[in-house]
């Protein structure tokens, strides 16, 4: 199908009749479903993050650690939190261009620097749980395998990330390769 032809089809096509409530009630925040899903994994994460930060410090031997390894977990998690808000933003306020490819051509490389951010808001998320936890600890066999498990798990959860991202982002790219 050549572009003027999409033109016609697209001309041609009528949009089901809206009124300006009904309009208004899509553009409110709380309507959006990729921010209704952002700000519920904000909330969780804030959540738990918080939990774990107010009895991290008592109830998993916080204080017998030393400061450096204290605030790597924090700024781990402080990392994760501040990339989901980042996200939150992108969808938010979407960037605009001249053109709608243009616009997509700019969302699209935000895109790929959440994306790679993503996956090291997770790296330092993981590091910084595993060296808290780890820190101090004798290692026998036992607990080298059983590190070995827990690292192997982070490895498949950041493969799987990834497969996610690209399979995104290669979608993305293609919807703006089929509009050039």
């Amino acid at each position: 199908m050549n572009s003027d032809e999409l033109k016609s089809t697209w001309k041609g096509i009528a949009p089901p009749a809206k009124t300006n409530e009904e309009i208004k009630l899509m553009l409110q925040e709380n309507r959006h479903p990729v921010l209704k899903g952002i700000r519920k994994q904000l909330t969780i994460e804030l959540l738990g993050g918080s939990a774990f930060l107010l009895c991290y410090y008592t109830m998993f031997d916080g204080a017998t650690k030393p400061l450096s390894v204290n605030a790597i977990l924090v700024i781990a998690l402080v990392i994760s939190i501040a990339h989901t808000l980042y996200g939150y933003a992108l969808v938010k306020y979407p960037t605009n261009g001249a053109a709608l490819t243009a616009s997509l051509e700019k969302h699209l490389s935000h895109i790929k620097l959440y994306a790679i951010g993503s996956l090291i808001s997770r790296i330092c998320y993981a590091a910084g749980l595993l060296l808290f936890f780890t820190y101090s600890l004798e290692f026998t066999t036992a607990k080298y395998y059983s590190l070995a498990a827990i690292i192997l798990v982070f490895f498949v959860q950041l493969a799987f990330l990834y497969r996610i991202w690209a399979k995104r982002l290669k979608s993305l790219s293609e919807t703006l390769a089929g509009l050039s």
